[in-house]
């Protein structure tokens, strides 16, 4: 019964551990180590409480809201409630960054620059990260399966842009043209292009000068 008993210790501070000598309101360990630790709780920072579960040592800083880490490393876990500026958000984070943020109003934003909302009752799927593409340099939109799919693309430097088709089966369409767009390989312009009966679709800048586009694609497995 004393050995038992030895697992568990109360502080003057209050604080309570099994297996360990705590140093919040409450920790268990499986072992005597603090790497081992798998749930605490505690309050601190005018939060009035926190707690944190995972196979890992945690800061306050770590703590806020309810967090659940699910690696040794303490830098992949899914965390409500961040501080107490963004109250109600949710996180799911992997190697210390948030991959995915649910805002108080239901926002969701990817790190790879994709938020996911609702205006006005429908769904709206925005991409606001850029990529730098050089003078007459290219990048592949597939390669190996090219099924059908849509492709937005918009020059953030002079605002234009354009929509085109894709398919496995036909050359590159252009939908829409606000200016500077081309479905095949013609200097002036934002060019996406493609051969017909071929999986590769390319997308080229001939603008004359290093730009950032916005570029969405949205269809079947593009890979």
């Amino acid at each position: 019964m004393a050995s038992e008993l030895n697992v568990g210790s109360l502080v003057t501070t209050g604080n309570v551990g099994v297996a360990c000598s705590p140093s919040a309101r409450f920790e268990v360990e499986d072992g005597g180590t603090s790497s081992s630790l798998i749930a605490k709780i505690t309050a601190y920072d005018g939060n009035p409480y926190a707690l944190g579960i995972g196979n890992d040592t945690y800061s306050t800083d770590d703590l806020e809201g309810m967090s659940f880490w699910v690696a040794n490393s303490g830098n992949s876990y899914i965390q409500a409630a961040d501080d107490g500026s963004s109250p109600g958000n949710m996180y799911l984070r992997t190697d210390g960054t948030a991959r995915l943020t649910i805002d108080s109003a239901g926002l969701a934003t990817f790190s790879n620059g994709i938020d996911v909302n609702t205006t006005g009752n429908f769904i709206k799927l925005e991409a606001y990260q850029t990529v730098s593409v050089a003078d007459d340099a290219t990048f592949s939109l597939s390669s190996s399966s090219c099924n059908s799919a849509l492709v937005s693309v918009y020059d953030t430097t002079s605002g234009a842009g354009g929509v085109f088709f894709i398919s496995y089966s036909s050359t590159a369409i252009l939908v829409a043209n606000a200016g500077s767009a081309s479905a095949t390989d013609l200097d002036g312009n934002m060019c996406v292009y493609k051969s017909a009966a071929s999986h590769s679709a390319t997308f080229k800048n001939r603008l004359g000068a290093t730009k950032s586009f916005n570029v969405v694609q949205l269809g079947g497995y593009l890979g």
